[in-house]
């Protein structure tokens, strides 16, 4: 006769009881564990946001310099195709202002810089800024490549810059043509 050997269910489950209740929280080295992790995960976290955050501000840097020169490149070129004649530079001159003559009005339009920010004048009213305060004009030339007796042919060289006193991160500045 074989004999089996069956432990009371009672005594199984007293053992599983007591090993649960001992197993009631972390142990100090899980929590330094669990606490790393989530460390290095906020701190990865952190540096991606940082990241795309100055990468923004750049861009958008960037975007209101092309912005501003395009504008008043458009503006100057407008004025340019209406007038009649350019009055300044003449022919084969370069100058750091223009004036044209502008059909149907006693007064001429005046293109110049005064602190750095690109003015159109008409007649004696007062200048118009003709771009925003974020950005400021570092050179200006207007170049009349005519020959005498031909139509005016103005080439415009436009340097601008980002105008950030605070920051050196966000310096940007073109020479636009």
């Amino acid at each position: 006769m074989i004999r089996r050997y069956y432990k009371k269910p009672e005594l199984i489950i007293s053992r599983a009881m007591r090993y649960s209740s001992n197993n009631r929280g972390f142990t100090l080295v899980e929590t330094i564990l669990y606490i790393g992790i989530v460390s290095l995960i906020l701190v990865a976290f952190i540096s991606v946001a940082l990241s795309i955050s100055r990468s923004r501000a750049k861009t958008g840097v960037v975007a209101e310099v092309t912005y501003n020169a395009k504008h008043a490149l458009n503006i100057i070129e407008s004025h340019i195709r209406a007038a009649d004649d350019v009055v300044s530079p003449a022919e084969g001159v370069t100058n750091t202002s223009l004036e044209v003559d502008m059909p149907g009005t006693p007064d001429n339009v005046v293109f110049d810089v005064s602190g750095g920010a690109l003015r159109l004048t008409q007649g004696v009213a007062s200048p118009v800024p003709i771009i925003t305060n974020e950005v400021s004009v570092t050179s200006i030339s207007f170049e009349n490549l005519a020959a005498s007796g031909e139509k005016d042919n103005i080439k415009i060289i436009l340097g601008i810059e980002y105008a950030n006193p605070g920051s050196m991160e966000y310096t940007y500045s073109k020479t636009f043509t």
